[in-house]
């Protein structure tokens, strides 16, 4: 049940976003129209975007200057690419985003700015998980007794409406780092999940 933001009661339901109404002898539960308020904001909240990129956007991204025509010609063309991905999500025949490039080209601050519109003007539930930390959430429940790990940050991974997973590769990988990262991968793209 999503109930109104907290900060101010609304005097429909009084902060339960709920209202009671009467359809002739019979009582019932309408959601209140405080639900939408502010719902946009709780899912970004939940979608665990870090501070530094909590407000990445499109529009505040910063391409190379004419100085260097080539590294903004190729960084262009992404950002046209990521925000038509936005703007087009869902889309069945691209269900998902790479972006590779060197590091501090900007590939995180892009992403985000897709997830966020992707949440806020979508509507969707989304994800933000960085790799290594994902992983050691994964491997922290791991129970060697059992060969077998706590399944929550796994299955949250997996069942997210938009996954956004950053860094992959930039950390050494061992099987079982190639063998979970592989199965999150495979399972979202099995079952047109977009990652």
């Amino acid at each position: 049940m999503e109930a109104m933001a907290t900060g101010s009661e609304c005097p429909k339901c009084g902060g339960t976003g709920w209202i009671i109404v009467e359809h002739g002898s019979i009582s019932g539960a309408e959601p209140c129209d405080c639900r939408q308020q502010g719902r946009a904001e709780r899912m970004e909240e939940r979608a665990q975007i870090p501070p530094l990129y909590r407000n990445a956007s499109f529009e505040n991204f910063k391409v190379a200057g004419p100085e260097n025509p080539i590294e903004r010609r190729d960084i262009t063309t992404v950002l046209l690419a990521t925000k038509r991905f936005a703007k087009d999500f869902p889309n069945e025949a691209r269900p998902g985003l790479l972006l590779i490039g060197e590091p501090g080209t900007g590939k995180t601050h892009l992403a985000v700015a897709a997830l966020r519109k992707i949440i806020l003007e979508k509507g969707y539930e989304g994800l933000f998980c960085n790799y290594q930390n994902l992983l050691d959430r994964i491997r922290s429940g791991y129970d060697a007794n059992s060969n077998s790990s706590d399944r929550e940050a796994y299955r949250v991974a997996l069942d997210a409406d938009v996954l956004l997973l950053d860094d992959v590769g930039a950390h050494r990988v061992t099987n079982w780092v190639e063998d979970t990262v592989n199965s999150i991968v495979t399972y979202r793209c099995d079952n047109r999940k977009p990652l």
